[in-house]
């Protein structure tokens, strides 16, 4: 809805001064337009945003009183799509006005003074469009800093948002222009070690990947040693450690009792004792450093602390943009969703979910729901698909229901050539009896293309959301405990299932459909 006709301006579009014009303009400073209309005049309007695609750049239709957009016939066109109400893109779709003339000013014996005139007329114009050159400039290098090609890479985490390829280039490419990369990779520069939180979807192992990717960089290769559970870490402790890049990721997880938290935080403190010189990348959930902040700010963690909790509206955006180019979502599905830029990046967002996961998860929902609705209980909506998928009438639909349990459970990538029988049959009794073995890749292939897998280098696949491992394994574990017991290792199904008299409220608003508790 337009809240304004096309307003003709008098002058150049307001770059330099943006936002507060938006505001003092449009109720809704987001929907603040200037661009140029089909004949070519610069105005300004109130409207909501549109998707445009590259090579093209915004208009106003006077006609229709609408957006719309035509061909880009200047160099340096957009590469990429964008919003309408951008003002970074390219020179090409910016809209200023330079001096013009209708006649043409010639030397004439009868007027002494035209050659002057000619220069005073010639030498501001040139000011002014050199001016304009070196503005389109500075905002070209600034988009390219802001939004490089990262090949379809998103600012997200591999196992908590969706999965990091698994090769240099890619991991090279990971955190470019992202603003928390650059402030840990400072961290880690300055103390050989850093703790990273943030909430589930954050994207802390990513992060952690990125930045052992780029320390791979300098010098020799470095071996990169992943450290997932305590078990784990006291074995490293007791060892000789050899050269390489420590990883401790997942030791902490939001259901640990005191005891075991306790425990393994002796543990660590033990490790980077007797690793002074190592690297060492240590992720935690948000709910576990909140709540145990003293005893950890007490042995000087938060000297190498970032949260991934607090990131700035511009890296919110980048990753915004990142992700709907990684999931290629265009036209009526991305206007859906930039409709509620405002909200996304603005908002305080929600404790249970980080900002890559919940973008990833609304680029790849099938569901149709308001983006406002969804927003507010993400994992609810998320329990909701889960649920449709077990209980569908559809067969093929109950297949995929199967493929996910029987990943959850097993807690590693499927290898469609190495299935756990046992555990994948008793599954298929309890909710596809008659699903065909034979047709697995098949399957995992299909739920590539939805989103829900991703195939990895070496031919597996995995989750594409690690949160959607959560949930499915609630899904599982409400249906029968004992039966998760029996098949899942201790230190697996106690990340998911809580006993009552461990049980803390604030956990439901945290961690909200990702538990159950006995």
């Amino acid at each position: 809805m337009y809240t304004r006709m096309f307003n003709i301006n008098k002058g150049s579009c307001p770059y330099e001064n943006w936002t507060s014009v938006a505001r003092a303009r449009c109720e809704k400073p987001d929907h603040f337009h200037c661009l140029r209309d089909e004949d070519g005049r610069i105005g300004w309007v109130c409207a909501e945003p549109i998707w445009v695609e590259k090579g093209r750049c915004p208009i106003f239709n006077i006609v229709a009183n609408k957006l719309d957009t035509s061909e880009c016939t200047k160099s340096k066109c957009p590469s990429y799509s964008y919003r309408s109400n951008e003002i970074d893109v390219e020179y090409a779709c910016r809209y200023t006005r330079n001096s013009e003339s209708s006649t043409t000013l010639a030397p004439s014996p009868n007027n002494s003074d035209s050659g002057n005139i000619a220069i005073l007329i010639v030498v501001p114009t040139i000011i002014v469009v050199l001016a304009v050159v070196l503005t389109g400039i500075i905002f070209y290098i600034r988009r390219r800093r802001l939004f490089p090609n990262t090949n379809r890479q998103m600012e997200t985490n591999p196992a908590e948002s969706g999965k990091l390829v698994e090769d240099e280039k890619s991991e090279d490419l990971a955190y470019e222009s992202c603003d928390s990369f650059h402030q840990a990779k400072e961290i880690l520069d300055k103390h050989n070690r850093i703790l990273i939180t943030g909430v589930q979807g954050a994207g802390k192992t990513y992060l952690a990947k990125s930045l052992a990717a780029e320390l791979g960089k300098k010098g020799k290769k470095l071996e990169k040693i992943w450290i997932s559970n305590l078990n784990q870490l006291r074995e490293k402790q007791n060892k000789l450690i050899p050269e390489g890049i420590f990883i401790l990721d997942e030791i902490f997880y939001e259901l640990q009792t005191t005891l075991r938290i306790m425990e393994t935080f002796n543990v660590l403190q033990s490790f980077l004792e007797s690793s002074v010189n190592k690297t060492v990348i240590i992720t935690m959930p948000s709910y576990v450093w909140n709540k145990y902040e003293d005893m950890f700010k007490q042995a000087r963690l938060d000297v190498f602390h970032i949260d991934l909790n607090h990131r700035n509206t511009g890296e919110k955006r980048s990753i915004l943009i990142k992700i709907l180019k990684q999931y290629a979502v265009s036209g009526e599905e991305a206007e859906r969703l930039l409709r509620s830029e405002f909200v996304l990046l603005e908002g305080n967002g929600t404790k249970a979910i980080g900002f890559p996961g919940l973008i990833s998860w609304l680029c790849t929902t099938p569901s149709k729901e308001n983006i406002e609705r969804l927003i507010s209980n993400p994992l609810s909506a998320m329990s909701r698909e889960i649920e449709a998928m077990k209980n569908s009438r559809d067969k093929q639909e109950r297949g995929m229901y199967l493929i996910l349990a029987y990943m959850a459970l097993h807690d590693r990538d499927l290898d469609v050539n190495n299935v756990y029988e046992n555990l994948f049959d008793e599954l298929k009794s309890r909710f596809e009896p008659n699903y065909d073995l034979t047709n697995l890749e098949k399957y995992a292939e299909m739920m590539v293309s939805n989103h829900f897998l991703v195939k990895s280098r070496d031919g597996n696949f995995e989750f594409n959301l690690n949160i959607m491992k959560k949930i499915v394994f609630v899904s599982v574990a409400e249906y029968n405990v004992c039966f998760i017991q029996r098949h899942c290792k201790k230190d697996h199904y106690l990340r998911y299932i809580i006993a009552k008299e461990n049980f803390d409220e604030e956990i439901k608003e945290t961690y909200s459909e990702c538990f159950i508790k006995i």
